[in-house]
C-alpha cells in the first residue's frame, strides 16, 4: 500500500492521466460490436474493440477528448467527451442499412455486454464482482435473480440454476471449460474468487457451443482486460471477515509493451485464511479454510495472428463441520432431532480431521488466426489436473494407515476445440467447431468411493445467426459421443464396465426489438447429458457432506426439453425483467434419501441412493428497479420455481424455496475527496419448501427466514488515484435459520452477523517499462 501511495506521489500534476473506458454496440440489436476502431485525437495509435466491444484507453489527458469511431457496415461517429468528468462511455452506432438516428452516450459503470449466443444472460460487471467478494466464487453468482446456493458448511456452495446443478451446469474459466470433480454437492468450483473480473450467466440449456452437459445453463468467468496502453500497472485489493475472521490479499500485475502493444502479460496471486464459522449461537467447529491461488496470462499480437497463454494453480485446504460425523446410529438420531450440535468447540484457525485438500493446475494456449476481416479460425487446447484428497476422523484401528486420506481422487482432463467463426453472408454469422476432451481418473485411498476410469468425448456443432432491422435468429445443432470405462479391483466393488453415449441437442433462439425500448428474447431448447461416474458407480461415505451415496450402474442418459421467454425494459430510470420457463426432463438423475442410516467403521450417515424419474420445472424469475430523484434506487426480485415428479406427481426432492429480495440505494453527491459514495439496504426472504412428500427426508424443510444487511461503497481520491472501499453487513439481525439447500441443514444453523471489508487499490508506473530491446 505505502509503495502503491509514493510511486503515485511522484507524478507531476501536469502530467496527470486518465483512463477513459469505452463499449461500441449496435443502436438496433445492442449486441457488442468486435473489431471497431476508436481513435483518439492527440493518441498516434488507433485502438480496436475486443470481442465483448470494449476497449480501455490509458493515458488520458484531462480535458475535452474527441473519439472517432467506425466499423464497417455502420455509420461513423465521432464525439466529444470530457475527462475526467465522464470515465465510461457506451456509443451506439446505426447500421448503414438503417436510418441514421442519434448515436446515445453514456457515462455508466453498470454496462450490460452480450458476449456470447442471442440467449438472454444476466451480466455481473466489474463493480459489481467487486463489491460482492465473499466466502467463494459461488457466493458472488447468487446476486443474479434465480440462482440459488447448495451449500456443504460455510465455506463450501456451488450455483444452482432453476433448481439444476453440478454436472448441469457449465462453468468456464478464462474462457475454458473447468473440468474440476463437480459431482455431488461437497465439491465446490476450483477457482479464485479475486480472478472474477465479469461473470456472464445465461439460465437453461445451452449446450450447442459449449458441451451436451449445460441443460442447466452455463456461467462464464472472465478475468481482468489487458492494458490497450503500454506501461505496467495493477491492483491490490484486501478484505476482511468478522464471522469467521478471514484476512484475504489478492494482487494483481499487468503491463502491456513492444510496438503497437503486441505483447501484454498478468500476474495474480491471492492467499485467504479463515477460522471456524459461527451461528448466531455458537461456533460451527471444524470450518476453518486456508487458500493459495496464481495464475499468468500473456498475450502475442502480430497482424492477423494472435496467441494467448494462461496458467492458474488454486489450492484450498476447508474443515468439515465435526458435528456432522456420528459414531453411531443413535447419536446421528440425536443430532437430527437436536437445535444444537452436539459437538461445540472454542473458536480456532486449526483444522482438524475430517477435512479435504484440493489442488486444480489449469494450462491454455489458444491460438486465433484472422482469415479474412470478417472470420477468423481458433484453435484452443487446454489441460486440467485436478487432485482431492479427503481425510475422515482419525479412527483407523490400523496404526500403518493413520496419516493417509480417506480418499485420493485424481482427475486429468486434456480438451483440444477448434472453430470457425465466419460471416457467410451479408446479416448472417455463424460458428462451426469440433471439440476433443480425454479424461483420465485415478482413485486411491484407504476407502471406496468411485472406481477408476477413463472418458473420451468428441462433439462437432454449427450455430448461424441471422441479424436484420429489429430482428435476430440463431439455430444450432451439435452431436456428440462419449466413450466411458469404469474399472475397480478393490474387494466387494470389482468392476470393468464399458459404456457409450451419444445423441444430438439443438437450440432456436428469436430476438425481438419492440417499441418503447422493450426487448422479446424467446428460446427453444434440447439437450442431453449421459450420468456422471458417482452416479453410475458410487458406493461409499462422502466424507465432505458426511452422507453414505449409493449409485445405480443402470442410470440412462438424460434429455431435456427447454422453453424459455424473457421481456426486459431498460431506461434511463427504470429497468424491468419479466422471464418464464417450462424445463422438461426425462430421466432425471436425483438422489433420494434412505430412511434408514448406514452405519460404518467410521460411523453413522444419512444415506442416498442415485435414481431417475420424469422431471418438470416451470418457474418465473421477475425484477425491477426504479431511480428517484437521480439518487435514490430501489428494486425488487423474484424467483419462483415449481418442480414436479411428472411419474408420481409429487414434488421433486431437494428444489429451492422461492424468495423474494428488495433492496434500497441512497447515492450521495460527488466531493472533493470521495465519489460515488453509495448507501444500499438490502432483505431477502426465503419460503419455507412447502412442496415435500411427508417423511421421505431426514427432516422435514426449515422454516422461512428474512435476512437484512447492508452495503456501503465509496470511492477515495489517494494521491490522484482512485481508492475504492466497500463495506457490508451480511445478517445484520443475526438471526437463526437454516436453509434447505444446505447438506448440514441436518445438524446445524447457517452463518450469522458477518461483516465484511474491502479495499482495493489500483496502481500504476508513471514511466512504462521499456523492454523492446
Amino acid at each position: 500500500m505505502l509503495l502503491s501511495v509514493l510511486l503515485q506521489a511522484q507524478q507531476v500534476k501536469n502530467n496527470q492521466t486518465f483512463v477513459l473506458e469505452v463499449w461500441v454496440r449496435d443502436s438496433i440489436t445492442h449486441q457488442p460490436l468486435s473489431a471497431s476502431s476508436v481513435a483518439v485525437k492527440g493518441h498516434r495509435h488507433l485502438h480496436a474493440t475486443n470481442e465483448e466491444g470494449f476497449i480501455r484507453i490509458d493515458s488520458i489527458k484531462a480535458g475535452e477528448v474527441k473519439l472517432q469511431v467506425a466499423n464497417l457496415g455502420y455509420h461513423p461517429v465521432q464525439v466529444v467527451v470530457h475527462v475526467p468528468a465522464t470515465d465510461r462511455v457506451e456509443i451506439f452506432m446505426c447500421p448503414e442499412s438503417y436510418h441514421l438516428h442519434e448515436t446515445i452516450i453514456m457515462n455508466q459503470r453498470n454496462v450490460d455486454d452480450p458476449t456470447f449466443s442471442t440467449q438472454h444472460k444476466s451480466i455481473i460487471n466489474s463493480e459489481q464482482a467487486e463489491n460482492n467478494r465473499g466466502q467463494n466464487i459461488s457466493e458472488m453468482l447468487s446476486i443474479i435473480n434465480g440462482i440459488t446456493l447448495l451449500n456443504s458448511g460455510p465455506n463450501i456452495a456451488k450455483p444452482v440454476i432453476r433448481g439444476l446443478h453440478s454436472n448441469r451446469v457449465l462453468m468456464l474459466n478464462a474462457g475454458i471449460r473447468q473440468e474440476g470433480q463437480n459431482w455431488g454437492a461437497e465439491h465446490g468450483p476450483e477457482i479464485d474468487p479475486f480472478v472474477a473480473n465479469r461473470v456472464e450467466v445465461i439460465k437453461g440449456a445451452s449446450a450447442v457451443e459449449f458441451g451436451a452437459e449445460a441443460i442447466g445453463g452455463v456461467i462464464r468467468i472472465s478475468p481482468r482486460d489487458y492494458r490497450n496502453e503500454k506501461g505496467v500497472g495493477g491492483i491490490f485489493q484486501i478484505q476482511g471477515l468478522s464471522n469467521n475472521m478471514q484476512g484475504a490479499f489478492s494482487l494483481t500485475a499487468e503491463g502491456t509493451h513492444l510496438q503497437n502493444n503486441q505483447l501484454s502479460w498478468r500476474l495474480q496471486g491471492s492467499m485467504r485464511k479463515a477460522g471456524d464459522s459461527h451461528a448466531p449461537d455458537y461456533v460451527i467447529s471444524n470450518t476453518g479454510l486456508s487458500d493459495r491461488n496464481i495464475s499468468v496470462a500473456t498475450a502475442y499480437r502480430i497482424k492477423r495472428f494472435h496467441a494467448d497463454f494462461y496458467y492458474s494453480k488454486f489450492y484450498s485446504q476447508m474443515g468439515i463441520f465435526i458435528a456432522s460425523h456420528m459414531g453411531n446410529a443413535d447419536d446421528l438420531l440425536a443430532a437430527l432431532r437436536r437445535s444444537q450440535p452436539l459437538v461445540v468447540n472454542p473458536f480456532t484457525y486449526k483444522m482438524d480431521r475430517p477435512f479435504q485438500q484440493v489442488t486444480h493446475d489449469l494450462v491454455s494456449m489458444k491460438l486465433t488466426w484472422f482469415t479474412t476481416d470478417k472470420s477468423r479460425v481458433v484453435l484452443q487446447q487446454s489441460y486440467q489436473q485436478n487432485m482431492r484428497e479427503e481425510y475422515d476422523i482419525d479412527r483407523p484401528f490400523n496404526q500403518a494407515i493413520r496419516n493417509r486420506p480417506a480418499y485420493d481422487l485424481r482427475l486429468y482432463s486434456l480438451n483440444t476445440e477448434i472453430k470457425w467463426e465466419h460471416e457467410l453472408m451479408k446479416h448472417v454469422k455463424g460458428k462451426l467447431g469440433i471439440s476433443w476432451m480425454q479424461q483420465q481418473n485415478n482413485a486411491a485411498g484407504v476407502a471406496f468411493i468411485i472406481p477408476h476410469f477413463n472418458a473420451h468425448t468428441a462433439g462437432v456443432y454449427l450455430m448461424e445467426k441471422w441479424e436484420h432491422a429489429k430482428w435476430i435468429l440463431e439455430a444450432g445443432l451439435r452431436y456428440d459421443m462419449r466413450w466411458l470405462n469404469a474399472n475397480s479391483t478393490r474387494r466387494f466393488n470389482e468392476l470393468d464396465e464399458s459404456r457409450t453415449f451419444s445423441n444430438f441437442n439443438g437450440i432456436i433462439s428469436l430476438v425481438r426489438l419492440l417499441p418503447r425500448q422493450w426487448i422479446l428474447t424467446t428460446t427453444t431448447s434440447t439437450g442431453w447429458r449421459a450420468p456422471a461416474i458417482n452416479e453410475l458407480y458410487s458406493n461409499g461415505l462422502h466424507a465432505a457432506n458426511a452422507s453414505y451415496e449409493i449409485g445405480d450402474k443402470t442410470l440412462k442418459p438424460e434429455q431435456s426439453l427447454m422453453l424459455d421467454a424473457v421481456i426486459k425494459k431498460e431506461a434511463k430510470t427504470s429497468r424491468i425483467e419479466i422471464g418464464i420457463y417450462s424445463h422438461y426432463i426425462t430421466d432425471f438423475i436425483y438422489q433420494r434419501p434412505n430412511r434408514q442410516p448406514t452405519l460404518t467403521i467410521r460411523g453413522a450417515f444419512p444415506t442416498f441412493q442415485f435414481s431417475q424419474t420424469n422431471a418438470w420445472l416451470n418457474g418465473a424469475d421477475i425484477s425491477a428497479e426504479k431511480v428517484w430523484f437521480k439518487q435514490w434506487q430501489i428494486g425488487i426480485a423474484i424467483s419462483y420455481l415449481y418442480a414436479n415428479d411428472a411419474k408420481s406427481n409429487e414434488p421433486l426432492i431437494y428444489m429451492p424455496a422461492n424468495r423474494l429480495r428488495m433492496h434500497a440505494s441512497y447515492l450521495f453527491d460527488n466531493g472533493k475527496r470521495l465519489s460515488q459514495t453509495a448507501v444500499e439496504l438490502r432483505g431477502n426472504y426465503v419460503m419455507r419448501q412447502w412442496r415435500y412428500v411427508t417423511g421421505i427426508d431426514y427432516t422435514d424443510p426449515p422454516p422461512a427466514y428474512f435476512l437484512l444487511g447492508l452495503h456501503v461503497r465509496t470511492h477515495i481520491k489517494v494521491c490522484n488515484n482512485n481508492w475504492m472501499l466497500s463495506m457490508d453487513l451480511h445478517n445484520l439481525l443475526n438471526t437463526r435459520y437454516r436453509d434447505y439447500l444446505s447438506r448440514f441443514r441436518y445438524f446445524t444453523d447457517d452463518a450469522g452477523f458477518d461483516l465484511v471489508l474491502r479495499l482495493s487499490i489500483p496502481f500504476t508506473f508513471s514511466t512504462p517499462v521499456n523492454i523492446n530491446n
